[in-house]
């Protein structure tokens, strides 16, 4: 892809031809006949946000507030129930890992994809110098706070400038490297993404048994309920005489004994150390990354969890169930179910039991 000049416009992602092409100029084009070909480009950025958990300061107030917090529920509340301790666990890991880590959806909506917390600094600055000018307007010191204004306008201006340049080669280099090595996949993600505006997958109407199209919501919703339901729960015959012919596999008694032992607090650790970041959570709507930065805190809160759930034999009920999430298989008409596969959300700390 060409390098951007200052001028340029956006990359484009439209399906028509257009008699002008925004971010080309003419003098470019060596062959006046292709280029009507051009296809004009409106895209919207994604940037990689830095999240706040890098912070070691906010590492340690979550980790001692989160501490405080079982202590509390442990002095006030001695014979709760295994899901009553889970139920305190997520409400305390999700409502503080809100408040010092924030809900990336809510907080970074509206931004523009290239934004950095850098540009965010000095453009408040700069709006800082603009009510200063405004406050100092008629007096003697005009000229020095509209001075240091301009001057912060012109390095937002260029500091903006550079950042959207940055960003535009990072997207053309994934684009370009995922053409080279023939992964046109992740290509063309890569450019729907950048689009946008896309049909929502909860808008798409879908048909019943009879292929009707059903476009209520509520008829949608039964009707997925249905088809996971068939799909899911199969009546099956089991032959009881061919279970009994099945030989028990033989254990010693050290082997059995492991096997029947509760999790330590260090297979806890190791366990929440190998869950995976950025991954969808569960009903319980808590990200893997809080339960890591949790550090030891979380650990012992969860590994006590576990610990009864063990000696009890009682199971927390969260862990029992999932959250069937459709996805197309990108093939055949995306009103019938069968063209859509499930994936289940469990909850992260179940992930860490099992």
């Amino acid at each position: 892809m060409s390098k951007p000049e200052k001028n340029d416009g956006c990359f484009l992602l439209k399906k028509r031809p257009s008699k002008r092409a925004d971010g080309f100029r003419r003098n470019k084009v060596k062959n006046d006949a292709l280029f009507h070909r051009f296809l004009a480009v409106s895209c919207l950025l994604r940037r990689r946000f830095r999240r706040s958990e890098d912070s070691p300061g906010l590492l340690s107030a979550f980790q001692i507030e989160l501490a405080n917090e079982r202590k509390d529920i442990r002095r006030d509340n001695k014979t709760l129930s295994v899901n009553e301790k889970f139920t305190n666990f997520v409400n305390s890991v999700r409502e503080r890992g809100r408040h010092y880590f924030g809900n990336d959806k809510n907080i970074h909506q509206g931004r523009k994809e290239w934004f950095t917390p850098e540009l965010k600094e000095i453009i408040d600055k700069k709006a800082k110098a603009y009510v200063d000018w405004q406050l100092h307007r008629s007096t003697s010191n005009e000229n020095k706070y509209r001075n240091r204004y301009r001057t912060l306008a012109k390095i937002v201006q260029n500091k903006v400038y550079a950042r959207q340049h940055e960003y535009w080669e990072e997207l053309s280099i994934d684009i370009e490297n995922a053409v080279k090595v023939h992964d046109p996949t992740t290509a063309f993600q890569i450019i729907r993404r950048l689009r946008g505006n896309g049909q929502s997958r909860n808008r798409i109407p879908v048909q019943d048994k009879n292929g009707l199209t059903l476009t209520n919501s509520k008829d949608q919703l039964n009707r997925w309920k249905e088809y996971f339901d068939e799909m899911l729960n199969v009546d099956t015959t089991i032959n009881e005489q061919v279970l009994l012919q099945i030989p028990n596999p033989t254990v010693d008694d050290e082997e059995l004994s492991r096997q029947n032992a509760v999790s330590t607090l260090e297979e806890v650790v190791k366990a929440i150390e190998q869950i995976k970041n950025k991954k969808t959570p569960g009903k319980d709507d808590t990200p893997a990354e809080h339960l890591k930065v949790g550090g030891h805190y979380i650990a012992e809160w969860l590994h006590e969890i576990i610990h009864d759930v063990w000696e009890q034999e009682v199971m927390v009920k969260e862990w029992t169930e999932a959250i069937i999430i459709r996805l197309y298989k990108n093939k055949g008409d995306k009103r019938i179910c069968g063209n859509y596969q499930g994936i289940s959300l469990l909850d992260v700390a179940g992930k860490i039991f099992t």
